[in-house]
């Protein structure tokens, strides 16, 4: 066992073997530990969040996917919509509120949504 670990360690510099480490222990954490009540708690963190700083995108986005999350479809679309007015530029914004929309049934909103979207975002989601 010793000599793994230094076989490892020589292969590894010590800081990006910490974040493979890191990474394989939130993945794996991440698959059991999304719950209902932790989505409810994450949002009510998110929303804290939020009322320190109202015009942050990224935080509008994170609400609208747990939201998403917590089959909140109409609220999540919202969300979604308030981060693109702020001027999101992340392209999952464009995505989801268009997914939320084909689920709520709203196909017509959702076609017109992709046709007025910024087609340079969609590159990177293919």
């Amino acid at each position: 066992m010793r000599g793994l670990i230094y076989n490892i360690l020589k292969i590894f510099s010590p800081f990006s073997l910490i974040a493979i480490l890191l990474f394989l222990y939130l993945s794996l954490g991440c698959v059991t530990s999304y719950t209902e009540p932790s989505f409810i708690d994450e949002l009510a963190l998110n929303d804290q969040a939020i009322s320190y700083d109202l015009n942050n995108a990224s935080l509008w986005h994170n609400r609208g996917e747990i939201l998403e999350n917590l089959s909140l479809y109409e609220d999540a679309f919202l969300s979604y919509d308030k981060a693109l007015s702020l001027g999101s530029e992340n392209p999952l914004t464009w995505k989801n509120r268009i997914d939320t929309l084909k689920i709520l049934g709203r196909d017509k909103e959702a076609y017109d949504s992709y046709d007025n979207c910024n087609y340079k975002f969609f590159r990177y989601l293919e």
